[in-house]
């Protein structure tokens, strides 16, 4: 890994700078996993027109498109395609062709179809968001959250030069939106008012008293500190802010002339093409020419945009996070091709026929069906999803309840057909049903209502008689449950469990299969009962042999079913402990979700893994939930900025022994990291043998096999056999050809 580079220690009067540090090269991680990456990107920061085709920096990638292109997906690019996170905040081409991009702790290089991230990072090794750029040949000036950096494209293939906190009387370290270079002098839009200075003598810049600053303070006619956007048009500076637009007159003194549409009016961007400047705020859209501002039309749009860039016939825009637009037909019309519906992701599903359903905060649920997204039509954001044996998706809402959708089938399930009830958290009370979790086992739906009024959390129902009120049934206060503040439930067989926000969780053994629908009273487990870790309950999942394993704010605990109590699970250094999520695959590996990463437990081999956002493909440290598709053996991961998918390294999973493969066949072995695994999706044993019949090696389902013996020994070249049985004794068996280079 390369080494990192101090760029700045003292300003010229010895005032101490935080640091700002280099990684060359964004870290490569491994490729024994193939990511995918699933965002949205119809939040767009800034478009630019380069060279006949627009280049879109969004929250969820860079998306490059032929101008013309009204109709055909652009090409898309995430984290997972070279530029290390989805997170992008500008795009420019400098005067030899290059392209540059910022987003979030990455400055990158794009030419010639490759993408080259270096990372920002600060003395705490914090990754920085970087804002703006703006070219000046050898060298880019970059805007990041405390400040702004010199960087230098040639010496030793690119590296920071310089960097610069302290800018007059401004508040230090602040965040520079935006750079405008007129000749020699540099024009800053930062967080704390707008500075300007001579750059010709970069070492100067280092000196507070060498910046011309206008605030607040200095300039009462301003509205607000905050100055998102600079530009120079006609002459004047034109600078846009949290509180209008504004001409800085220089005449005789140093005044700002406040532009039309008032000072309460947060502006999104300005920018000049041609003759006019266009401005994009929450007020108005239009361009300025000879001092004065005129609208343009906005028909078609749901609002008014916040960024746009013409192509000379017609004009594309982005809509704040609601999507990308296009007038090439005169009226705006929406562009199809924007990924996701959102993306901060509550939950997820995907059913046998690849149909993904989703859901995410602030936004309706979706349907990701051959290729394209469509919206689910609900009042209220999904909170939590899952499927039905016959493929349809539960959709839980924070505040109505249930919906369940299904082929040309969409019904709501509250407070009026069913026992779920609500809470006083929204204007319509008792009527807003809020589903912190469910979880559907065997014909059965149960479902965890947050703060039910009646401290009934828990409703149920048999699925073959969903449709009829008398046949649901509620777990509460009779049951022994005395807490309405239900985060997560599972169940396995007639054993449900419901975890809570700050007293443990309650185990349920219900008899609901039988005539008898007597319950017994529900055991609550908690910290001093139990030796549960914590009694702030995250989520509660049976694994798939029907261990009982608890995520909870200060990590993990298994019930240990001969002790009787629950063990505390040792977590990878760099993970939790507070683990927000859990979830088994088909051979029992666990993975866990935190707010800092992912980890998997490998149950085979005892081993655990972890991933982030950079030894991975996570698109972002913050799991929200996971989902094993048992149907093709990838794994997502919802995050709050998209959806990451792990493909299978064994293929489809089998549950047939007849039909087990090995992975990859020839297993060509240049190196230790080459390994050959099966497809089995249920456990076992593995047994390998010579050609001979000589047993070579005996494995776990779920290990892998390095080509060495029980004695460790690497074996030669050459046909190999395994016999897989499961735990009842049936068993499989097929040949591996192993080349050893």
């Amino acid at each position: 890994m390369a080494a990192f580079k101090t760029i700045l220690t003292k300003t010229l009067t010895g005032i101490l700078f935080p640091a700002i540090f280099l990684l060359v090269m964004q870290p490569v991680y491994s490729q024994e996993l193939q990511w995918t990456s699933l965002t949205s990107f119809k939040e767009v920061r800034r478009m630019n027109l380069i060279d006949d085709t627009v280049y879109m920096a969004t929250s969820g990638g860079l998306m490059i498109l032929d101008a013309a292109a009204v109709i055909t997906a652009g090409r898309q690019f995430t984290n997972v395609d070279g530029l290390g996170t989805t997170d992008i905040t500008e795009v420019i081409k400098d005067a030899g062709g290059v392209i540059w991009i910022t987003g979030f702790g990455r400055l990158i290089r794009y030419e010639n179809g490759l993408f080259e991230p270096r990372l920002f990072i600060d003395q705490d090794n914090n990754l920085l968001r970087l804002h703006s750029l703006a070219d000046d040949g050898n060298f880019i000036w970059v805007g990041s959250e405390i400040g702004l950096v010199l960087y230098s494209k040639t010496i030793d293939g690119g590296q920071i030069q310089d960097s610069y906190t302290l800018f007059g009387n401004l508040n230090p370290s602040p965040d520079v939106f935006d750079i405008f270079i007129d000749g020699d002098i540099i024009w800053l839009a930062t967080s704390s008012g707008l500075a300007m200075a001579d750059k010709s003598n970069p070492v100067q810049l280092k000196a507070p008293s060498f910046w011309t600053t206008y605030d607040l303070g200095t300039f009462p006619e301003l509205a607000n500190d905050t100055i998102t956007r600079v530009e120079k048009f006609e002459g004047s500076i034109y600078i846009g802010t949290k509180r209008g637009m504004y001409r800085l007159d220089r005449s005789v003194t140093d005044t700002f002339v406040v532009m039309p549409f008032g000072q309460t009016s947060p502006f999104a961007d300005l920018k000049v093409e041609n003759d006019s400047l266009f401005f994009y705020s929450s007020a108005a859209f239009g361009v300025v020419k000879d001092s004065a501002a005129v609208t343009l039309s906005t028909t078609g749009l749901p609002a008014l945009p916040a960024t746009g860039t013409g192509t000379g016939s017609f004009r594309w825009l982005g809509v704040a996070d609601i999507d990308i637009y296009q007038n090439s037909g005169g009226s705006y019309q929406i562009y199809p091709f924007t990924g996701t519906p959102g993306n901060d992701v509550t939950d997820l599903t995907v059913n046998a026929q690849g149909v993904i359903t989703a859901g995410f905060n602030f936004k309706e649920a979706g349907k990701y069906v051959n290729g394209q997204w469509s919206p689910i039509d609900m009042n209220r954001q999904s909170t939590v999803i899952t499927l039905d044996p016959s493929g349809s998706a539960w959709i839980g809402t924070f505040g109505e309840g249930l919906w369940l959708n299904g082929d040309n089938l969409m019904k709501n399930y509250d407070e009026n057909n069913t026992t779920m009830i609500g809470n006083n958290d929204g204007p319509a009370g008792p009527a807003f049903v809020v589903i912190a979790d469910m979880v559907i086992e065997g014909n059965f739906l149960y479902v965890a209502c947050f703060r039910a009024l009646n401290i009934y959390p828990v409703a149920f129902v048999n699925l073959n008689n969903i449709n009829s009120p008398s046949s649901w049934d509620s777990l509460g206060l009779i049951d022994g449950i005395s807490n309405e503040f239900v985060t997560s439930i599972d169940a396995r067989g007639q054993i449900v469990v419901i975890g809570t926000e700050d007293i443990g969780l309650y185990r349920c053994d219900l008899n609901v299969n039988s005539a008898d629908t007597s319950r017994s009273v529900c055991q609550l487990m908690t910290e001093s009962n139990s030796f549960l870790i914590s009694d702030v309950v995250r989520d509660v999942v049976f694994s798939p042999d029907g261990e009982l394993w608890v995520a909870t704010n200060f990590g993990i605990s298994r019930y240990d079913f001969g002790i009787e109590r629950f063990v505390d699970v040792t977590l990878p250094p760099g993970i939790g402990p507070d683990i927000k999520v859990m979830e088994f695959d088909s051979r029992g590996n666990l993975w866990a979700g935190a707010a800092n990463g992912l980890v998997r437990f490998d149950a085979a081999g005892g081993k655990t893994e972890t991933f982030n956002s950079l030894n991975s493909g996570l698109v972002s440290n913050n799991v929200s939930k996971i989902h094993y598709d048992e149907f093709t053996g990838q794994t997502y991961i919802a995050t709050d900025v998209g959806i990451s998918v792990i493909s299978s390294t064994i293929g489809t999973p089998t549950s047939e022994l007849k039909s087990v493969m090995p992975f990859p066949n020839p297993f060509i072995i240049d190196s230790p990291d080459d390994l050959l695994e099966f497809n089995y999706a249920g456990s076992g044993v593995l047994n390998l043998y010579s050609a001979a019949g000589e047993l070579v090696r005996e494995l776990k389902i779920g290990q892998r096999w390095d080509g060495r013996n029980d004695s460790g020994e690497k074996v030669v070249s050459g046909v190999y056999l395994f016999v897989i049985a499961d735990d009842e004794g049936n068993s499989g068996r097929g040949k591996i050809l192993l080349i050893r280079r």
